[in-house]
Formats: C-alpha cells, structure tokens, sequence
C-alpha cells in the first residue's frame, strides 16, 4: 500500500509540540526542538542505548562500531557517524533529521543503505568515506529542505549512462527529479574521478576522459581540482577566493574549454596565467573583476593573455570590469578577427582600438555604459574592420562617446539598431553629430546603412541625440514590412535561394518550405540562409531530404523569432543547428519526424530550450527520448503534447516543467510507463489527456514506486490546484479509466 507523507509528518510536528516547551534545557539546538545530547563510541554503547522518540545531537564516533541497526531513535536534530568501523549503514527506525546528517570519515564504510529516514529538514553531509560506492540508502527520502553535500568520496559516483536509479549519483537525479532535493541545493566535489560535479549531467559519461563541467571558488579548490581528462566542457571561476594563482593551477592541469569559460569577480590582475595557455573553444565570459596591477601609478587589468587569440567561438562578454586596458594592436583584444555569439562590453575600460582586427559578430553587439576613466582615458569611439553583425547594434549610455568610428565598413546587420544616451558628458562636444565632419562619424552612416541594405527590411532603428532627442532619417525610404514565402518544391527554392552567391539577404515573416516528393536536398537547404537572415514568425519545413537541422541554423545561418516546424521529414535525425536554442517565439512541432534525436545529452538537440510561447509537438517520434530531450524546458504557453512515440521513451524524468499554458496530452506511447518530469507542475490551463501510454511496458501504474512515477501524481496536482478549474479529464492505464478525484 502507498503511503502518504502525513502518515510520517503528522505524528512527528504533534511532537514538536512537546518539545518546543522544553527546548530551553540540557543544552538543546535552538535550530531544531529535540532534547538529549549523546556520544556513543563503542558498539556496545550503540547496542545498549535506549529507545528514544527524539534527541537532540547523536555522534555515532569508534573503530569498534559497525552496526547502527540497534539505534531506536525515531526524530534526531542531528546525527553525526564519523570514524566508525561501519561497512553498511542501515538506520531502520530513525525516520527524520532535523538540522544535520554527517556521515564522514569512516574508512570502511561501503554502502549507506537501509535508511528509514523519510525527512530532512536541514543538511546531509557525506563527505570523506575512501570506500563508499553505495548510497541508495537516501532514495526513501520524501523531503528534503537543505543542501546535499558529497565530497572527498574517491570511489563513489563513477559516471555510467543506461543504470538504475539506485546506482552512484543516479540516486541525487533521482530524488532531484522526483522533486525531494533542489538541484541547486548539490554540491559534488572530489568524489570518483569520472564522477560528474554537476547534477545536470549525471548519467551521461560512461567513458575514460568524460568530459564534464566544473566550477572553482577558491586557490584551494583549484589545487585539489582533479578533471577526468585534459579537456572540460563549462569552467566556471567564481569569486574572490581565486587569484591569479588559482588560475595558473587551472591552466596547468587542462588544455581545452570545449563551452563556456566564465570568471566571475574572481581577485585576478592578469589573464596571461591562463588565456593563451588553454584553448577555449566556446565562449569566454569576464565579469565583476575590480582588482588590477600597477605600474608607475598606472592601474590596470591585464588582457595580454588574448593577445594570440583571433576568434572566440560564441558569446564574448566583458562586464564591470573598471580597469580594463587595451594597449592597441597585438596586444589584449586587438587580434580578435570574428565573434560566433553576441559581443557585450559594458561597464569597462574602453579604447578606440580594443577591436582593432574584428570584422565579424555573429549575434548582437552591444556597447553600455562604459564611462569609466583609465589612465588611458575615455572611450570616445572605435577603430575597427567590422563588416557584419548577425543581431542587435546597441551603443548606449557610453557617456564620451561622440561618435560612430569604427563602423564605416559595416556591410550586414541582422537586427535592430538602438543608439542612445552616448556622448552626455560636457567634455564629449554634444555627442554623436548628424553629420559627420573630421574625427567624428555622425548619424548620417546609419542614413547610409538604411538606403544601401545594410540594415535589414523590417528592422526597428532607434537613434537619439545625446539630450534625448530622436534623430530623424526623413528622406530615408521605409524599407517595408517583411515579408511573407512559401516555397513548393525544389525549382523554387532553387529560384528562391540560388547557389551562384546571388542571393540578396533580408528579413522574411514567414516562410514555408514544401516538398511531398522529397526532392529537396541539405545541400540546396543550405542556400536558404543566404537568401534570409531572419524569420520573423515561423519557418515551416513539411517533406524534404533534410537530415540535419545544421544547414539552416548554424555557420552563419537564420534565426528564427518566432514557430519551428516540421513536418513529414522522414530522414531528419539531427537537431544540433539547435543546440543553443534558449526559447522558441512561436510553437515548436516535430510531427512524423521519426528519426529525430534528442537525446544526445545536456547541450545538444533541444536540451537547451528553457521556454516555448507557443504549443509543443511531438508526434510519431521512433527514436529513444528522456528527460534530457527538454532538459531546461521549464515555459509551454500553449498546448504540450506527446503521442504515438514509439522508441526508447519510458519518461521525462528530469525535465523540469512548470507552466503548461494550454491542455497536457500524453497518449499512445507504447513504451512510457511513468510521468517523471511533470513533478514539478505549477500550472496547467487547459484539459489533460493520459491514455493509451505503456502497451509495450505494462502502462504506467497508479501508485509511484522505484523509478516510475505514477497516476497518483495527477491527483496530487490535482488537489494542489494546478488544473485549471474547467479542465477536463481523460486518464487511462492497461485499459482502466480512472477518475482524477480517486487518484
């Protein structure tokens, strides 16, 4: 029979009753209002140790101890087990822990098993244990309302795809996406070396030199930093524990960031410790950095580590860092040719030629108040040999600059264009001019990008003098809304998106690729994101050869502000020219797209994709799918549906929905057998639909157990409101009708 929480939590809160009255005695926690402090330290101390129905502290501590099953203690404020002879822990009778567990320093301990414990309302410590591979013991757990520490476990947490839930840390994603712990309540550090430091990844390695995430607080965390390889996925530095020192440790023991490096208010004065030491290949974040070295009075940040680096592979962003100096070409930044991402400085020392070499952003470029003063002085404009902005140009509140330098190669821009607040400063002569005159490029280039197409049809311009006034491009034709296409067939889309190079780019609102016979190829795909920099609305693909999603969104390809869909792709599987997708403007369809993969782990696919405006669709999908498929998903403004996806699928399981703005369809899965993933549901506005799911797997049961998460569950979100009040059900399992009031 399932049991509910009440069964536990009810008898244990009259408790507390009793013992909030008492609490003022025998030296009790004030965290928690259980009496009694106790040290056990031999084996018989443990086995002659009363029945209890709280204590306030027990520490368990001798080489003589190895067995806790004895312990009748049902409420503990804290348990401490550390340094025992125990090889597994079982507590059978202990069911809460009210300010901290610990379990460290026992060199024999094995398996953290039978555990009883159902409530943790403070931490769990388990940390230093040399030969502990085992801690399914925390799966009973059914709340847990602090942090998770698992740390210096040297053999624990070996990262392996495809094993149960009761394996390393497939426990914590366990509990995580059955919503007991919070994911960032989990610290994991120094454990196996395949071991995962991020909750995010678990059960995705599998392989000698996995490739994980890490972050760094400290020197000393980067002293004991252990990586599984030579190569990283995200680094993370943060805080100002880490100095140029820590840096230098870090750049000794890898020689590749294959994502994000960030360092984040991280007490570093140089990057020369790092950068140019290891290759990073995504992109490269610096923020908050305040510290600086000094040379004859001369504050500054060292950017000289960039001084060899031509290209940075996404976003390059640069923020509050006030002494940050460009020593002009062949040094700092000056060598940067192509930003991939979106280039954001703001809040930084800034010089004409700190870009001196960039000729192409990938995203958007923007420039923010960046008034600061260096030895150097103000920043006033730029020199560069900018030829193309994929996105947005945002130069706003840089208070001395008075003029557009540095832009008059500029051949493409893709977004919108917002010039304001620049130039207030007395000092900066009334800011950018209309007119451009000797050592100041004015409003009159952007005239020039309007009429020549440099600026896209469609695009918002929004420029304003430096006392707030709109600047006036009054004999600047309108460039018109964009507009609509739909393509049919091969011959015109070849028309359409020639591949002679004659294609001229613009924004489009919607377009429509058709091609029943599947005639099109990815090859003559390829050629769309020459014709088109932007879809407005929704791109919609039915038919075709299309095998990769990579020829239309990446290597200089569109984007997309509002739907994606296809429809009818029978040979498309790849969807990494999505991978960076963070939300979908309109809805996001996969119907009879039966090859599709979207389970090649956190990073890839549609695992990136934290909001969808509109409805979600995935239909007749015969590939396998998990929880990593929406593994940020957390927004659906319309409807989400699933159904008719016969692969590999049981669940969602840690796909963290919330909202769900319209109905919630699951139907037809011949394999789904749980509803993990949907835990987590705060809202659903419209009907909800679970029938005809498990045929192949014995349908998803009534009651949650190990590893499935039942129909209970749409009656638990059920009494706690998160149906809207008119919502119709239709639930189905094995041929049962169930009502959700009975479940």
């Amino acid at each position: 029979m399932k049991r509910s929480y009440n069964e536990y939590l009810l008898p244990l809160l009259a408790l507390a009753g009793t013992w909030l009255t008492a609490c003022s005695e025998d030296g009790t926690d004030p965290a928690n209002p259980y009496e009694g402090n106790f040290t056990l330290t031999t084996q018989a101390e443990v086995d002659a140790f009363p029945a209890r129905r709280e204590a306030n502290r027990i520490t368990v501590t001798g080489g003589d101890i190895t067995d806790l099953s004895s312990l009748d203690v049902s409420a503990v404020g804290t348990l401490v087990i550390r340094n025992t002879g125990i090889g597994t822990l079982t507590l059978p009778k202990t069911f809460s822990v009210a300010t901290k567990l610990e379990i460290a320093e026992n060199e024999s301990l094995v398996s953290v098993g039978d555990l009883a414990l159902r409530f943790v309302i403070g931490d769990i410590h388990i940390e230093d244990n040399p030969q502990l591979t085992d801690i399914s013991g925390l799966m009973n757990l059914k709340k847990m309302t602090g942090k998770l520490f698992v740390t210096g476990n040297s053999l624990l947490g070996e990262d392996k795809p495809d094993q149960p839930d009761t394996y390393g840390f497939n426990v914590i994603k366990y509990l995580i996406s059955n919503s007991v712990l919070d994911s960032d309540n989990v610290t994991l550090s120094n454990n196996h070396p395949l071991a995962v430091t991020d909750p995010s990844l678990i059960g995705q390695g599998g392989e000698s030199g996995g490739v994980y995430s890490y972050t760094i607080k400290s020197d000393a965390e980067a002293a004991a930093f252990s990586p599984s390889g030579k190569e990283v996925k995200d680094l993370t530095v943060t805080g100002p524990q880490v100095t140029d020192d820590g840096m230098a440790l870090l750049a000794s023991k890898i020689d590749v960031v294959q994502g994000t490096m960030t360092i984040d208010g991280a007490a570093i004065k140089t990057t020369e410790t790092f950068f140019g030491k290891v290759e990073c290949r995504g992109g490269i974040v610096l923020r908050n950095i305040e510290t600086y070295d000094e040379d004859s009075g001369n504050k500054f940040f060292n950017n000289n580590g960039f001084k060899n680096i031509t290209q940075i592979g996404g976003d390059f962003v640069l923020e509050n860092i006030p002494y940050l100096i460009h020593w002009g070409s062949g040094n700092g930044f000056a060598q940067i040719v192509r930003v991939e991402g979106d280039l954001t400085v703001r809040n930084c020392g800034m010089q004409q030629m700190a870009f001196a070499s960039l000729s192409e952003v990938g995203g958007d470029m923007t420039l923010e108040d960046n008034c600061v003063e260096t030895y150097q002085g103000f920043f006033w404009n730029l020199a560069t040999d900018l030829r193309r902005i994929g996105g947005n140009l945002a130069l706003v509140g840089n208070d001395h600059q008075n003029g557009l330098g540095g832009f008059e190669k500029l051949e493409y821009l893709g977004g919108d264009i917002t010039i304001a607040e620049c130039g207030t400063d007395v000092s900066a002569g009334g800011g950018i001019p209309y007119v451009s005159v000797a050592g100041q490029v004015g409003f009159d280039l952007v005239e020039r990008w309007i009429v020549s197409g440099v600026v896209q049809p469609g695009a918002a311009v929004d420029c304003r003098y430096a006392d707030g006034s709109s600047v006036e491009f009054s004999e600047v034709p309108d460039p018109g809304a964009p507009r609509t296409y739909t393509i049919a067939g091969r011959d015109e889309l070849l028309a359409f998106a020639p591949q002679d190079g004659s294609a001229v780019g613009e924004t489009v609102q919607d377009l429509t690729i058709l091609d029943p016979d599947n005639t099109i190829s990815d090859h003559d795909l390829s050629f769309v994101k020459n014709r088109v920099g932007k879809i407005a609305g929704t791109l919609t693909v039915e038919g075709t050869s299309l095998t990769t999603t990579e020829v239309l969104f990446n290597d200089g390809g569109f984007t997309v502000d509002g739907g994606i869909v296809f429809r009818n792709c029978a040979q498309l599987f790849n969807l990494n020219g999505m991978k960076s997708m963070t939300a979908v403007g309109g809805d996001l369809v996969f119907e009879n797209c039966p090859k599709i993969a979207t389970n090649w782990g956190a990073g890839n696919c549609l695992s990136q994709i934290e909001s969808v405006a509109g409805s979600v669709k995935l239909s007749g999908v015969a590939e396998p799918m998990a929880g990593v498929t929406f593994l940020s998903l957390r927004s659906v403004g319309g409807d989400f549906t699933v159904e008719n996806c016969n692969g590999d699928f049981w669940n969602f399981d840690v796909m963290p929905l919330e909202t769900v703005g319209g109905s919630l369809t699951i139907r037809g899965n011949a394999k789904l057998n749980g509803l993990g993933g949907f835990a987590g549901l705060r809202s659903v506005g419209g009907d909800v639909t679970v029938t005809g799911n498990g045929a192949e797997s014995g349908g998803i049961p009534v009651e949650s157990g190990s590893g499935q998460v039942g129909l209970d569950l749409l009656g638990e979100l059920y009494r706690a409101g998160v149906f809207s009040s008119g919502a119709e059900f239709a639930i189905e399992s094995n041929g049962t009708n169930y009502r959700i009031d009975e479940l």
